[in-house]
């Protein structure tokens, strides 16, 4: 709650020029894999509930299966950065 409070839009619908309030607050890295990086800020971010269920859970499954989990630091920075068919619709 207190991540949420400092930071109180979500990251990605910032990142596609949408000021949203976030729902969640979220760990980048997921914490059941990286347990020493639950409480560390630098691995948290705030999203909507739209795409924490949506975008970061298909990132997250995404470099899961194909043990990329140390990108999703990167990804969650970068949109440019994702796998193609994960990143944002152009304008």
């Amino acid at each position: 709650m207190a991540f949420r409070r400092t930071n109180p839009y979500c990251r990605f619908c910032e990142q596609e020029g949408r000021d949203s309030l976030a729902d969640v607050t979220d760990h980048i890295l997921p914490a059941h894999e990286y347990p020493h990086l639950r409480y560390v800020w630098d691995n948290l971010q705030s999203l909507c509930s739209f795409h924490h269920d949506n975008l970061k859970q298909k990132l997250e499954l995404y470099a899961r299966k194909n043990g990329l989990l140390d990108k999703l630091v990167e990804w969650s920075a970068d949109p440019e950065s994702r796998p193609v068919h994960l990143r944002p619709i152009p304008k």
